[in-house]
């Protein structure tokens, strides 16, 4: 039996990849990272100070976030298992969010919350490999 007509119509870009333009395989579902922000103390990354200053309480006070440079956190997302730790931070959109200008759907998360996940920062995707096992800390 032959098709009389076909009325199907999917627009394919060149170049596109197929999956991501028909909105289906795990890309599709990656997070959106919108920054990428490390915590600092007086100008230094909190990560470079001795365990013991971490954790003191008033010194944690005086912690704040600086966001970092795309191109850093291209290299960050490349690198994760070698470069990550604790004091980053990252605002991002769940796959189904609308992008605002003022974060004001974004979400906080922290480096464990991206693990096992795909990710996407400026059109480019990344795989978020589980860092630690159980019986391991970030600290």
């Amino acid at each position: 039996m032959k098709a009389k007509k076909v009325f199907e119509n999917i627009n394919f870009e060149r170049g596109q990849d197929p999956k991501s333009s028909m909105n289906i395989g795990l890309k599709s579902h990656a997070v959106q990272i919108l920054s990428v922000e490390e915590e600092l103390f007086d100008g230094t990354p909190v990560n470079d100070l001795p365990k013991e200053d971490r954790m003191d309480g008033e010194l944690q006070d005086q912690f704040y976030n600086d966001p970092i440079e795309k191109d850093e956190a291209h290299y960050l997302l490349n690198n994760w298992e070698e470069e990550i730790h604790p004091y980053y931070g990252f605002w991002i959109l769940a796959h189904d969010m609308d992008l605002q200008k003022d974060f004001s759907d974004a979400e906080w998360v922290h480096p464990r919350d991206l693990e096992n996940s795909w990710v996407k920062l400026d059109n480019q995707y990344y795989w978020i490999p589980k860092k630690l096992s159980l019986n391991e800390s970030y600290f």
